[in-house]
């Protein structure tokens, strides 16, 4: 298991927004039920915000790929080479926030216990007593509670109280309320809540006035019996010492001041809560909006359907280095590129779409499979990752286009293609080799027998550090695709 860290910064910004928006317009406005429903709102946007996501596609014109002329020069590297990478292996092999994510599962596993104690405890006092039914809660007396507190429709009052009619009579008005409200719900879940989320320090400024709405409810309701000012100086003159379970409401440990305060001067401020409405607004279209862009398409009318063939596949790995494998860095690469031409006027077809040869255990068959795919398309692209040769001095990288070398109708007509494909790449994450190199000698199969236009692409070099890094990236390869499918679109305007 690894952390989020993004989302949980999205988590502490949007409770932040929302804590800001609560302190500002609605701390003192005495709307407590609806303050109560916006607070616990608050907390359940913050955590689903980040994960909702509203796309919304912007239309923008298609950038005009960068020309430059580009010569035709033979190539007497090494042969064609094919290989593709499982993306897994290229991920870092140690976790430097392994140590981080420890910590928070312990603070986290501490926290849940401490509040699976708590209820375990409660429980224990609820099967060791005699409840009395009482203004629909259930009064537990005991002689060990140094203060009055209640649990859902449980109240519990300190053996000491039951002399005290006039006195006990007030706190079962305050404790039948929590309990008609169901403010133990909100309690037990925002403590579970903690368990998770007690690195945010915005969830604590929203469950301490969360906290205060259930009390403030709560004293409205039995300062209407007995009187604001008779009620306020109860609170003043009563106090009982001791530390309440977390998921209790323990009558006067809550701030009495702010209590006090809020009885007997009513909020004059004209109503806010409208304000809410633009503030969650303006949250999802930072957090939860994804713009895009959908370039048009240069000649709608136009399909150009092209076959991509990823190089290599199942028992042919193609290059490798390192335990980055050819085979699946072009099958990564042609998906990627089929995905975003999708909705365009370029028609992607894959020659494989999983680690496998077109024709299984079979090269040979596998290669005539793949020119005959191209026949019935307007033109082929061949994906491939080079390799320095064993014991090179040199450190070959970037993008290099090829032709056929021993076919010169299809060179001639496959150049406007390979042309079109280097200006793609052109202002790219990786170099651009500006020549398109053909092997007349040793040759290339899907070129020199491919009725149709086609080229075949190296992108990058698995012995390159340099290329390896983008490769090895799904930004990377995600920016690799949008260069091929510009080189595309460029040669489907010709």
């Amino acid at each position: 298991m690894e952390i989020n860290y993004l989302y949980c910064l999205q988590v502490i910004a949007i409770s932040g927004i929302f804590s800001l928006f609560h302190f500002c317009c609605l701390r003192k406005n005495g709307k407590h039920t609806l303050n109560r429903f916006i607070l616990l709102g608050s907390i359940v946007l913050s955590l689903l915000l980040p994960i909702l996501s509203i796309p919304v596609t912007v239309a923008s014109g298609v950038e005009i790929p960068f020309s430059m002329a580009r010569d035709i020069v033979p190539d007497f590297s090494l042969g064609e080479i094919e290989t593709t990478g499982s993306m897994g292996n290229l991920q870092p092999t140690t976790n430097p926030f392994s140590l981080l994510t420890l910590s928070f599962l312990v603070i986290s596993v501490f926290l849940f216990l401490r509040l699976i104690h708590s209820l375990l405890l409660i429980l224990q006092k609820i099967r060791r007593s005699k409840p009395i039914l009482q203004q629909n809660c259930r009064l537990i007396f005991n002689d060990k509670i140094t203060q009055p507190f209640s649990f859902f429709h449980w109240v519990f009052m300190p053996a000491s109280m039951q002399n005290e009619t006039a006195l006990m009579h007030t706190v079962m008005m305050h404790e039948a309320t929590h309990a008609r409200h169901w403010h133990s719900l909100d309690k037990l879940l925002t403590e579970l809540l903690k368990t998770v989320l007690w690195w945010n320090p915005f969830f604590f400024y929203l469950q301490k006035q969360l906290y205060l709405c259930h009390e403030y409810e709560a004293d409205a309701d039995a300062a209407k019996s007995l009187g604001i000012k008779n009620y306020a100086n109860l609170l003043l003159n009563q106090f009982f010492p001791g530390n309440p379970l977390p998921i209790t409401h323990s009558f006067y440990h809550s701030p009495v001041k702010s209590r006090i305060m809020m009885l007997l001067t009513p909020s004059k401020q004209p109503s806010r809560q409208w304000m809410l409405i633009p503030v969650i607004g303006l949250t999802v279209l930072i957090f939860s909006t994804s713009f895009t862009k959908n370039p048009p398409m240069p000649y709608p009318e136009t399909i150009l359907n092209v076959v991509v063939d990823a190089g290599h596949g199942g028992m042919d790995a193609g290059a490798t280095a390192d335990n980055i494998n050819e085979k699946d860095l072009t099958l990564l690469l042609a998906q990627a590129l089929q995905q975003k031409a999708m909705g365009t006027n370029i028609n992607i077809i894959l020659t494989r779409s999983g680690d496998e040869l077109p024709v299984p255990g079979n090269k040979d068959e596998s290669l005539r499979k793949r020119v005959a795919l191209a026949q019935d398309a307007d033109a082929m692209v061949s994906l491939h990752i080079g390799a320095a040769p064993p014991g090179s001095k040199t450190n070959p990288g970037g993008v290099v286009a090829f032709v056929a070398g021993k076919n010169g109708d299809n060179a001639r007509l496959s150049t406007p293609l390979a042309k079109a494909m280097l200006n793609g790449f052109t202002g790219g994450p990786l170099k651009v080799e500006p020549n398109i190199h053909k092997r007349s000698e040793q040759g290339i199969y899907v070129l020199d027998n491919n009725p149709k236009p086609a080229v075949l692409l190296e992108v990058g070099f698995v012995t390159n550090s340099t290329d390896v890094a983008v490769l090895s990236s799904p930004d990377g390869i995600n920016k690799l695709a949008d260069c091929l499918l510009k080189g595309l679109q460029q040669y489907a305007k010709k």
